[in-house]
């Protein structure tokens, strides 16, 4: 686009989106609880910044994860007796 175009232009506002990250890196592992149904969880989260780049790979073993936990029955949690709400 042309900066004559844009030049005159008036600035509505500004937006950032939260990329929270953890201490120690991302967390991309099957937890050692269940859902409280005996459904093992995958845990793919706190990539910060870098979600968008680490995506692709992170992507490619949480389908690896998922794939053990589904051939690896899980016994019901005692942590929790109700699934959370989304």
């Amino acid at each position: 686009m042309p900066e004559s175009v844009m030049e005159d232009a008036e600035v509505v506002g500004h937006w950032s989106g939260l990329r929270p990250g953890r201490r120690g890196g991302c967390r991309l592992e099957i937890g050692k609880d269940s859902d409280g149904l005996g459904r093992p969880i995958v845990h793919c989260y706190g990539h910060g910044g870098a979600g968008v780049t680490c995506s692709w790979g992170c992507a490619d073993e949480v389908v690896v994860l998922a794939q053990k936990a589904v051939a690896t029955p899980m016994l019901p949690s005692t942590s929790r007796s109700e699934p959370r709400a989304h």
